[in-house]
């Protein structure tokens, strides 16, 4: 993962995150769009910094709630 540095990631920075929750069978699907990283260089240098962010948060989703049916 990417260096978090006060240069890369500041509150300027406006992203858009959209989360949809889809029926799948007899669980759950969770989709998760994060877009707006093209507006500026900052913001698509920032964007190096999430490479794999969501896998994690969304991992430790995964396994609090995954075996919960």
């Amino acid at each position: 993962q990417g260096d978090l540095s006060s240069d890369v990631c500041s509150s300027d920075l406006t992203t858009q995150v959209e989360v949809r929750f889809v029926a799948d069978g007899i669980g759950t699907r969770i989709e998760l769009a994060h877009s707006g990283w093209e507006q500026d260089a900052k913001t698509r240098d920032a964007r190096k910094s999430y490479d794999g962010g969501w896998e994690t948060i969304l991992g430790h989703y995964q396994k609090r709630f995954g075996s919960a049916a």
